[in-house]
């Protein structure tokens, strides 16, 4: 039964990281679009936000998709009963998941400090408006 339960982890696992792909490239999608929109304004502080937003996405998303690809390596495996490789296999695919989900946090902790950032300075001339 444990090795039934070995080979069938893979499977779960392809689902999850299906959705959570499918968020990573919306995200990518956005994050691209936004970026080009600020590239045509000149915005360099931005472009340069962006820049780096846009690298850790693109990693988010080449682990994900790698720890997707390894998942149906697994699955082929349990396929042929090979079980020992199947575990170190869903190890590394975990360690995969694990950095790309940190990339994404990166990323969204990069958004809200730059919105923060934005907001502060608009915050900051709107008080001067109103002294001045």
């Amino acid at each position: 039964m444990a090795d039934l339960q070995v080979a069938l982890t893979p499977l779960v696992f392809v689902s999850g990281m299906s959705l959570f792909l499918l968020v990573l490239t919306n995200r990518f999608q956005v994050l691209t679009a936004r970026a080009r929109d600020h590239a045509a304004e000149h915005h360099s502080a931005q472009i340069t936000r962006f820049r780096h937003r846009i690298y850790l996405m693109k990693t988010a998303i080449m682990l994900a998709t790698g720890s997707v690809i390894l998942s149906l390596i697994a699955v082929v495996l349990g396929i042929f009963a090979l079980i020992p490789l199947i575990r170190i296999n869903i190890l590394v695919v975990t360690l995969l998941g694990i950095a790309s989900a940190i990339m994404f946090l990166l990323d969204v902790t990069m958004a809200a400090n730059g919105t923060l950032e934005i907001l502060d300075l608009r915050e900051a001339e709107t008080r001067e408006e109103e002294i001045g």
